[in-house]
């Protein structure tokens, strides 16, 4: 079993899926903080009437980072981390990651050539499993990397802004990105399998 976990890591670390989707996700995130500085430095009247436009259509369809910035709220690091886990992007770089890694073995022949060498097959998927919760902890650690970086970056004199809480925070979205991740994990490994093909309609 521990072996198998090793093997899925080590092979996981090398797949160029998984260093392209972890700078991909970087890359959005320092463009969404610096996008979000252009919007702090909007005059008080362009923000008004945005936030009135807001208000009258109900309908949002896509992903909105939304941070405030004022006297008496002024902006901070947390508040960042905050709007871009909410957002939900880096649950769609897990998603990403997760079905690319899932079916990768499906075309390279891998689980019929060691699917023979090992005891339950049923540790496969566990050891994929646990390779796809190192990879969403990698990410919710890069992710957080970056918004701290770029809020550095963007907004000189930045405070965090919060302690433990964050900590726990984080720590939840681990959790549910890993569930996710697993989740996302199963519907392509099932909607691969030739089981689940030979059984559905020809369409």
């Amino acid at each position: 079993m521990l072996s198998a976990v090793k093997m899925d890591l080590y092979r996981m670390r090398k797949t160029r899926s998984f260093w392209g989707v972890l700078i991909a996700m970087i890359l959005f995130t320092v463009w969404s903080v610096a996008m979000t500085k252009m919007d702090t430095e909007l005059p008080d009247t362009a923000q008004t009437q945005e936030a009135e436009e807001q208000t009258e259509d109900e309908l949002f369809i896509g992903i909105g980072v939304t941070v405030e910035d004022t006297q008496q709220n002024p902006l901070t690091a947390a508040d960042e981390i905050y709007a871009h886990f909410s957002s939900k992007l880096p649950c769609i770089f897990i998603c990403i990651f997760a079905v690319m890694f899932s079916v990768a073995d499906f075309h390279t022949g891998f689980i019929k050539t060691i699917g023979g060498q090992v005891e339950k097959r049923g540790y496969l998927i566990i050891s994929k499993g646990a390779a796809l919760a190192v990879f969403t902890a990698i990410a919710t650690v890069l992710e957080t990397a970056a918004i701290l970086a770029a809020s550095w970056i963007c907004f000189p004199g930045i405070r965090l802004g919060a302690g433990g809480e964050l900590a726990v925070y984080l720590a939840v979205q681990f959790l549910q990105g890993t569930a996710l991740a697993w989740i996302i994990m199963a519907f392509a490994v099932l909607t691969r399998s030739s089981v689940v093909s030979l059984s559905l309609p020809d369409c």
